[in-house]
């Protein structure tokens, strides 16, 4: 009995020819997402493999209307890839090289099926190591130089596939198909054998498996720092849009509940900010932040003379976990001392699937939430919540950190929050900040941020109702801060470790006590130093460093607020010039000092809280005043190691906009 190909009417193989292609092609994607173990909704998975079958589907058709050969039909479909992934130029040369390698005689004794599934097979591997192409000729991300590796290597993957089927006994031409898919599943699988366990879940090596016991009658404590969101966008710092219902629904809640008009951060980005609130220390002292000079050194850390936070509660009796989703808090070194459990929420980065790269192409704004490419407030939740269950009714306090990274750009909402505060469809596409933006488009921008917002405290109102359920919410300490804010053209900058003017370093704090607890009410400055000092203090500890105790706060108006930039060349070009200027900064009452190299601003935060009017000329005697109490500028601290960021966590930091081309 004939084989069913040949049954098959020739008219058919082009048609069956890209069918078979196609599901090959978004089989063996499925196989590397499974392998990479990524972390995505059924239906951006359904998304991305439906977009690669339909063009497929519709060249098929025209196939079969013309009578297409099943060598030039799936020499179109190369050419539909390539397009898709890199651009017209290497889609025309992909399509003339694919349409020659299957031409010989050799290809076209294949069956259309065969011919397929090799394509397929050829097309999955040269999309996965394009990329390591380009890198090993150094100009990683160049789309021209990608398209040419993307052509070389399908070209030449196909001919030597095709080339070795045809030569196969006949007796096997039956497993012929599996046989042409062997290549790319290999591919796909190679991540998974070579790497084990998801990096994600494991905890740094060195780190204790159990806590110590015997911390007494101490309270709990959960420390939730909401990245990269301003105070002044939250309805409780006076905001006219309803961002976060969740946390004012728990503010009604909780009467003894305290929010602190004028909180800082004492670093403008994730690392020094972190730093400071796990170390109690300034920026200059502990050592984690770029040099002074403007170079961006990225192998720096915790200097290791500083303890902790971490430590001490843990050497205090306290459980201490952490679940983060800024990858910036597992790339420096020491951040995660003293956590017994420190776990990064796992990714959801945008698939690396044909159907994925039409949807950006065509479709941007369709299942758009992977573009953030860190997890989501969701993740972070079930990965916290995973760690706090199993101690929940142990005899250790928890100390509780989280990172929420969802309001950092690029802005990206997911819905059903999207289009809350600004229409949006599905061609808008998530971006990061930019000056080349118009001012139309900042404004949505803007708008997106704030539905990140919305998101996010929705996220927290879930954690909220769970810490509920275990009886741990009326019971803890709950601080809700953030490391940094966000800057939306003031001043002529964008986004964040920029400037040290009010959008970037005035943060949130909101502090929840535990039932039956008051804490002191104060307009006095206050900073991440201090809330690092409270949390110790909590548990019965000292942390040395120049915080105090804001259950003790009264009285306490002359106590200095510092806050310190070193500058950031890279972020110049795109986000302001004045990120090029490093900074310091003090808080000191109701005014505020900023001094650069050449200059000094003062600003009356109460009556000018946009630091629109330099007092400087008009007060000079307070600027001279102000002045001792300016930070000094110190040297980073260099990783024990010597080693820099791997290639991998550059990657990761170009996603959420740090770093730029710096390798």
């Amino acid at each position: 009995m004939p084989p069913p190909e040949a049954r098959r009417p020739a008219r058919a193989d082009g048609a069956w020819a890209v069918l078979c292609a196609a599901l090959g092609l978004a089989g063996t994607e499925l196989v590397l997402a499974w392998a990479e173990r990524w972390f995505h909704a059924p239906a951006y998975f359904a998304l991305s493999v439906g977009l690669t079958l339909a063009p497929a589907l519709a060249l098929g058709l025209v196939a079969l209307l013309l009578g297409l050969a099943a060598h030039a039909t799936l020499a179109a479909w190369s050419g539909a890839v390539l397009w898709a992934c890199v651009g017209p130029v290497p889609a025309a040369a992909g399509t003339l090289g694919v349409a020659l390698v299957l031409a010989p005689r050799a290809a076209r004794a294949l069956t259309p099926a065969t011919l397929g599934l090799a394509t397929a097979a050829a097309q999955a591997c040269a999309l996965q190591k394009s990329g390591s192409f380009a890198e090993h000729l150094g100009r990683k991300g160049d789309p021209w130089l990608e398209g040419v590796g993307l052509v070389l290597l399908l070209a030449g993957l196909l001919a030597a596939i095709t080339q070795l089927l045809a030569r196969a006994p006949a007796r096997l031409a039956r497993l012929a198909p599996l046989a042409a898919m062997t290549p790319a599943l290999l591919v796909a699988l190679l991540p998974r054998l070579e790497r084990g366990d998801g990096e994600h879940r494991r905890p740094p090596p060195g780190y204790a498996a159990s806590a110590p016991r015997g911390a007494g009658d101490s309270p709990s404590v959960f420390l939730l720092v909401l990245d990269t969101v301003r105070a002044d966008h939250l309805p409780a710092y006076g905001y006219a849009r309803m961002t976060t219902p969740e946390l004012e629904r728990l503010r009604r809640e909780r009467p003894n509940a305290v929010v602190f008009p004028n909180a800082f951060a004492n670093g403008t980005w994730t690392v020094p900010s972190h730093a400071s609130l796990f170390t109690g220390q300034w920026p200059s002292v502990h050592g984690a932040h770029f040099a002074l000079d403007g170079s961006v050194r990225l192998g720096f850390g915790l200097r290791p003379e500083h303890p902790t936070l971490a430590e001490r509660l843990r050497a205090g009796g306290y459980a201490t976990l952490a679940a983060y989703g800024n990858h910036w808090l597992r790339s420096v070194e020491g951040l995660g001392r003293g956590f017994e459990r420190y776990l990064r929420a796992p990714d959801e980065d945008e698939l690396p699937f044909v159907g994925e790269a039409l949807r950006q192409r065509f479709l941007p704004g369709l299942l758009w939430e992977p573009a953030k490419g860190c997890a989501r407030a969701t993740d972070v939740n079930a990965t916290l919540l995973s760690l706090v269950r199993p101690w929940s009714e142990g005899p250790n306090p928890l100390f509780v950190f989280a990172n929420y990274v969802d309001a950092h750009g690029p802005y990206a909402p997911p819905a059903p929050f999207r289009g809350r505060f600004a229409p949006s469809d599905v061609r808008e596409r998530p971006e990061h900040l930019d000056l080349a933006q118009s001012p139309a488009r900042r404004a949505e921008l803007e708008a997106r941020y704030d539905e990140e917002l919305l998101a996010l405290d929705h996220e927290l109102g879930r954690l909220f109702a769970e810490l509920e359920r275990l009886d741990l919410l009326r019971r803890a300490w709950i601080f809700v801060t953030s490391d940094h804010g966000e800057a939306f053209g003031e001043h002529g900058v964008l986004e964040h470790g920029t400037t040290v003017h009010n959008e970037v370093a005035r943060v949130p704090l909101l502090v929840f006590p535990p039932e039956g607890t008051t804490l002191p009410v104060t307009d006095a400055p206050v900073s991440l130093v201090d809330v690092a000092a409270t949390i110790a203090a909590i548990g019965g500890l000292d942390l040395p460093g120049p915080g105090r105790d804001l259950r003790a706060v009264e009285g306490a108006g002359t106590h200095v607020t510092a806050i310190e930039f070193y500058g950031d060349a890279v972020k110049a070009q795109h986000l302001g010039a004045l990120a090029k200027r490093p900074a310091r900064a003090v808080a000191l009452g109701r005014h505020k000092l900023i001094a650069y190299a050449d200059s000094f601003q003062l600003y009356d935060l109460e009556n000018d809280p946009g630091e629109l009017v330099d007092l400087s000329t008009a007060l000079p005697n307070l600027v001279e005043h102000m002045k001792a109490f300016l930070p000094a500028f110190g040297e980073p601290t260099l990783r024990s190691d010597g080693d820099a960021l791997s290639p991998e966590a550059l990657d990761e930091l170009r996603g959420l906009g740090y770093v730029g081309d710096i390798d």
